[in-house]
């Protein structure tokens, strides 16, 4: 840091002194203008600094919200492809029950006599029909298949009110 004496400071003559009441009135006149002005510069440098701040600071926020944004989203879509596979795999196991229970069974021409047996036990002369049916019946698999779906549509509902993407 250097200092400056006091003694080697400039100071005005007595030709740059105002001397008339003119001369004084124009000096008061520019010395209040400079003053306003230097504090307006003062002032604009301020509101440029806290703008710039305040700037950063949003910028910072839409940052890090667009980030979490996108957290949720890739959360959201690994789910949804979770869920898309597990349909997948639904479809493809009942394609496959579907598929396996016709080759098991016999040709249409045999498919239409019934197996006839006979029980000894119950009686020699009582014969008993056997119809081929599945351990599962339609309406089963079918409100099996409904059960299922409402409990994935709840899981996913709770889970979605348990981050909160759903309000």
């Amino acid at each position: 840091m250097v200092v400056i004496p006091p003694n080697t400071i400039d100071q005005p003559s007595e030709y740059l002194r105002p001397q008339t009441s003119t001369e004084q009135y124009w000096a008061i006149r520019a010395l209040k203008a400079e003053t306003i002005l230097q504090a307006r510069t003062v002032h604009h440098r301020e509101l440029q600094s806290l703008s710039f701040s305040e700037q950063t600071k949003r910028s910072r926020e839409i940052a890090a919200l667009s980030q979490a944004h996108e957290a949720k989203q890739v959360r959201l879509e690994k789910f949804v492809i979770a869920l898309l596979a597990c349909l997948g795999f639904l479809i493809m196991a009942f394609i496959y029950l579907l598929t396996s229970r016709n080759r098991n069974e016999p040709s249409a021409s045999r498919r239409s006599l019934p197996y006839h047996f006979t029980i000894p036990i119950l009686s020699p002369f009582t014969s008993v029909v056997e119809h081929e049916t599945s351990a599962i019946g339609t309406r089963s698999i079918a409100v099996l298949v409904m059960t299922l779906a409402v409990l994935v549509y709840f899981i996913f509902r709770r889970w979605m009110m348990r981050t909160g993407a759903v309000a």
